[in-house]
């Protein structure tokens, strides 16, 4: 939410003993890398190399939630064509977030595109599809 608004944020990090755990690597990287984006720092391009392979696991939910930060990550430091390249990936991993593509004003830069309607229709309809199965099972 700081970095939507860019507002500086401070994070406590877990204790060093987490330093060999890929999952705290992970965080690191991503508070590094929303950090600089948040300061409209360019990312450097290792950075961009580990998060690119951060994204690139099986799991399909968790690429579509690394996707989903990448997209903001590109937006923010205004390269939005990596951004809809993330958005794409994101939405072939069956991103569902409507809220998400809606309301995060860092995605602002990219409602202009000549894609953006396309992608915003594919997430509707699968928002309205798992809102008819909760409200069926309710």
């Amino acid at each position: 939410m700081g970095a939507w608004r860019r507002v500086p944020v401070l994070a406590d990090l877990p204790p060093a003993d987490l330093l060999d755990n890929r999952q705290y690597r992970t965080v690191v990287l991503l508070t590094a890398i929303f950090a600089s984006a948040a300061r409209g720092v360019a990312l450097l391009p290792n950075e961009l190399v580990l998060w690119a392979e951060s994204a690139q696991v099986a799991n399909p939910r968790l690429r579509a939630a690394r996707c989903q930060f990448a997209v903001e990550i590109c937006a923010l430091t205004g390269d939005t064509v990596a951004a809809m390249g993330y958005l794409r990936d994101a939405l072939a991993a069956d991103l569902q977030d409507f809220a998400w593509i809606e309301h995060c004003p860092t995605l602002e830069p990219l409602r202009h595109g000549a894609q953006w309607a396309a992608m915003r229709k594919t997430m509707a309809e699968r928002a309205q599809r798992v809102a008819e199965a909760v409200f069926e099972v309710s």
